[in-house]
């Protein structure tokens, strides 16, 4: 479902005074913080290329206990790419 057959589909876009990160140089504007983990965090934000809503989970790494934990979110992030 896109934007413009669905506009309810659309994120919650804060007003323009709210602080926004930009990630993979631009691409992605993270509007909030939907939840945290232990050794990640999920973020509700836009994709610009098509302007669709996307939830993108930053794991970090240095909060791994092993190298186990980096194999499995690397999974993880595989299986969700494939969501797509």
């Amino acid at each position: 479902m896109d934007l413009q057959s669905n506009p309810s589909a659309a994120p919650s876009v804060p007003d323009e005074s709210s602080p926004k990160e930009e990630l993979a140089d631009g691409r992605y504007v993270v509007w909030r913080k939907l939840g945290s983990g232990a050794q990640a965090e999920t973020l509700e934000g836009v994709d610009r290329k098509d302007g669709r809503p996307v939830a993108i989970k930053r794991f970090y790494v240095g909060h791994a206990r092993s190298w186990k934990d980096v194999d499995l979110a690397e999974r993880e992030a595989r299986v969700l790419q494939s969501l797509n």
